[in-house]
């Protein structure tokens, strides 16, 4: 799987990483008598007829459900919005009664968009609009987006405190709620960025949900109407392919269809796109810095294979790694000696193109991985609504991980990073994931501490 540290596509960005592979260079040759061709931009048709765009079709989209919502958390008061971002051991009565007040209008409001079927999640982009335009709107929905992630925390807010109150009931339907918004976000994400606040909400109700499984206070019915629900199997990593598909047509293919080589400073290209005049003095250099088509094309086959593979195999990324070092693997990295990095941006054709995609696409790895998180953790809650439900039921958690299909742990549920059902150990009442290193530790980590240098993700159960 493609990692990288980049956690950003080019197109968000003023100051993108395209010199920043040659930038780290201290000296550079200038005047060597060899004058770059001119690439001047292209017509967005004409370019996303090249990258192969095509408009995703949408089957029964819930217009306007979106914005609802963001309505919705725009009505909630401060004295609401302070108590939902105090911690549960410290609110005070009044905070206690304003979310229940509010609660009680929320939740069934955000249910009712939640359960209406698929979202459409709107960029105001028209197929007209240059890039910087596009850019423009960037930051709206960033806007936007914190705005869904305080209806996540409201909602957890709100079934904390009727748990707290007395009434477990009403706080299962608002973590189903949860599920569901986080769902409707992931699948109908445009970007990488609101398709990870997806998988965000998703932890915020996930963990919400296991930890009050814990406290005892639900019932199998309580517990029966939360499993399965809003867990579509590789739902994140689905809608992921969905996102990057998006995020190629309205902003990748754009950005590339309006750059063009040589810079000119008085165009703002030092501050656009963070190369500077040495830098500029390496590529000047480059008889064939950049070829616009052959960035397109190979641009558009990374994305099929990837977004394919997240669809189909969405544990596998062999295709979709072997092209990306296949295409990109020559490419200088930071860590590069500087003198083979000098001669590569010098005399490598398109050495530009390469460099624009080998900044985007190891993003798709981090996604990728967060979405394989996203699947281990719901898998986790499942597990711990079976056992708890198992114990409700019977008086003891189900003695084997087979047992716990009987009281609703669903037949797909698989650890993401093993392909295989979790590690279960009734005696000591833990259930494990073995975490992206692949290995079964048998789950010795401690309880919800899932940090990178954890070996495996563990969850109490009693």
């Amino acid at each position: 799987m493609i990692i990288a540290s980049s956690n950003r596509l080019i197109p968000y960005i003023r100051t993108v990483r395209v010199a920043i592979l040659i930038m780290s260079l201290s000296t550079c040759l200038v005047g060597c008598g060899v004058k770059a061709e001119s690439v001047p931009p292209m017509d967005l048709a004409a370019a996303q007829q090249l990258a192969g765009v095509t408009e995703t079709s949408k089957v029964n989209v819930q217009k306007g459900a979106y914005e609802q919502v963001l309505a919705l958390v725009d009505a909630i008061p401060d004295e609401a919005n302070k108590a939902m971002i105090t911690p549960a051991k410290e609110r005070v009565a009044g905070q206690k009664a304003n979310l229940v007040a509010l609660g009680m209008e929320f939740e069934p409001a955000i249910r009712k968009l939640v359960e209406g079927g698929p979202w459409e999640i709107p960029t105001g982009i028209t197929p007209e609009m240059g890039f910087e335009a596009r850019y423009e709107l960037v930051d709206d929905l960033f806007a936007e987006l914190a705005k869904l992630k305080v209806a996540a925390k409201m909602l957890n807010a709100y079934a904390q405190v009727v748990e707290e109150g007395g009434n477990p009931e009403l706080a299962a339907r608002a973590y189903l709620t949860n599920r569901l918004l986080a769902q409707r976000i992931i699948e109908a994400s445009p970007m990488q960025v609101s398709h990870l606040v997806g998988v965000a909400d998703s932890a915020i109700a996930e963990r919400g949900i296991r930890d009050m499984a814990l406290r005892r206070s639900w019932t199998s019915a309580d517990i029966q109407l939360l499993q399965g629900k809003g867990t579509v199997p590789f739902g994140a990593i689905k809608g992921l392919a969905g996102a990057i598909r998006s995020e190629w047509t309205n902003f990748s293919v754009p950005f590339i269809a309006e750059f063009k080589f040589p810079f000119n400073q008085d165009d703002g290209a030092e501050f656009l796109y963070g190369i500077d005049k040495e830098a500029l003095a390496v590529l000047n250099q480059n008889p064939k810095p950049f070829d616009r088509k052959l960035t397109l094309e190979m641009g558009s086959k990374f994305i099929e294979i990837t977004a394919e593979e997240m669809e189909k195999t969405p544990m596998r990324s062999a295709m979709s790694d072997s092209y990306y070092e296949e295409i990109l693997g020559a490419v200088p990295t930071e860590e590069t000696d500087k003198k083979k990095m000098l001669e590569w941006f010098k005399s490598t054709p398109n050495a530009l193109g390469y460099a624009l995609l080998q900044t985007a696409f190891p993003t798709f790895g981090q996604a990728r991985l967060a979405s394989l998180r996203n699947e281990a953790t719901r898998g986790l809650t499942e597990v711990v609504l079976a056992a708890r439900r198992g114990m409700v039921e019977t008086g003891d958690l189900p003695v084997s991980y087979s047992d716990l299909k009987k009281f609703g742990l669903p037949a797909d549920v698989v650890d993401p990073f093993s392909g295989k059902g979790y590690g279960y150990d009734a005696s000591r009442g833990m259930a494990w994931s073995v975490g992206a290193d692949g290995k079964d530790d048998g789950g010795k980590d401690e309880p919800e501490r899932w940090t990178d240098k954890a070996k495996d993700w563990v969850v109490r159960l009693k």
